[in-house]
Formats: structure tokens, sequence, C-alpha cells
């Protein structure tokens, strides 16, 4: 299935909060699978961001380097990030069948292409 990284990264932390849930093995499993997919596409985002903070980023008042909304370099950056969150990526996965859970709705949105509730 085609994702973008904005999608797989709003996806990570409600998976994560699934996988301290019981389930069967078999789901179990499948959620886990399922996270590390996720989690080695956002390796290859998380290089490409942390490339574009440190081009267009300075350091900040904690010695952190930040790219700061008021700066020349504001614009181009959000536009590269932007481009960043929107490429599209292909995932194999199948869908983890939940039964019987309580579920945030926030989180079955974002699931949604990931999970199916029944």
């Amino acid at each position: 299935m085609k994702l973008t990284n904005k999608e797989i990264l709003e996806a990570i932390e409600p998976l994560k909060s699934l996988l301290e849930e019981k389930f069967p093995i078999k789901t179990s499993y499948a959620l886990a699978k399922l996270a590390v997919k996720l989690d080695n596409e956002l390796k290859a985002f998380n290089d490409v961001r942390t490339g574009l903070i440190k081009k267009y980023g300075v350091i900040g008042k904690e010695g952190q380097l930040v790219v700061e909304k008021d700066s020349e370099s504001w614009t181009e950056f959000e536009a590269n990030f932007t481009e960043l969150l929107n490429q599209e990526t292909e995932v194999v996965f199948e869908k983890v069948v939940l039964a019987d859970i309580n579920i945030e709705p926030s989180h079955v949105m974002v699931l949604d292409k990931f999970i199916e509730v029944k």
C-alpha cells in the first residue's frame, strides 16, 4: 500500500500504544511486524529531516539546532519538510484485525489503513 511519510509518522504513537495491550499471540505478532515495518520507513524519514534541520537550522538558546519560524530560511525549510512529509512509499503489510478492544476514536482514524476493528 502506498503511504505518505506523514501517515506513517502519525500512526507510530497510536500503534505503540496498541502494542502495550494484551492480545492473542497472532494479533500481537502482526502488530509487532507492522510496527517494525513502519519504524524502518521512519528511519529514512528521520535521516532526511535531520539533514534539513542541519541545513537550515541555527544553534538556539538551549544549545540545540533549531529552525526558527521567523528566520530567513524558514520558508525554504517548510517547503522541503512538507515535500518530505508528502513523499509516498510502498509498504507491504496486511491489516491487523482487532476484536473486542476499547480504542480511542482518534487512534482508529489514524490507524484506519493499518487495522480493522471488528
